[in-house]
């Protein structure tokens, strides 16, 4: 039996969500985040977060929507991070790039505003980190916490 080896052309990189909080005057009607989802999509793949529910502005709810990507050293990719209501309409959107927010293999704490075209709607604490991928991690795309995966074409 062969034992792990490194893929030097792989990184894998680790996103947790660990708590949303709205902000105290939304830039929109509370009652859309009722039921309400993040999503991290990163290149072409994606991830959703079970449902949550948010009542009134300034509520803090914890998410601990942690998710496993694996992509090629020194990655050039987009990243979003929104909130959805459950049939899809996305009401706040953070944009990014992969290389900028995981540049460590320690976890690195952000802060990042999920906003729409009128201003700031929440704020989300993420940790990222990233480590080299081993063999057997090669297909791209994917995996949760939960065990379920979503891979990208």
């Amino acid at each position: 039996m062969a034992g792990v080896e490194q893929d030097p052309g792989s990184h894998l990189f680790v996103l947790h969500c660990e708590t949303l909080e709205v902000a105290k005057e939304p830039s929109l009607d509370l009652a859309t985040l009722a039921k309400c989802q993040c999503h991290w999509y990163v290149g072409d793949a994606h991830h959703a977060k079970e449902i949550v529910g948010i009542s009134h502005a300034g509520q803090s709810v914890r998410l601990d929507f942690c998710t496993f990507v694996v992509a090629d050293v020194d990655p050039d990719i987009d990243v979003k991070l929104t909130v959805a209501t459950v049939a899809g309409e996305h009401l706040a959107v953070f944009f990014g790039r992969l290389s900028e927010l995981a540049q460590s293999e320690q976890f690195t704490r952000h802060e990042l505003e999920l906003r729409n075209v009128q201003g700031v709607v929440a704020s989300v604490v993420v940790f990222l980190r990233r480590a080299a991928a081993v063999d057997g991690e090669r297909q791209r795309g994917f995996q949760t916490s939960r065990g379920g995966s979503d891979r990208r074409p």
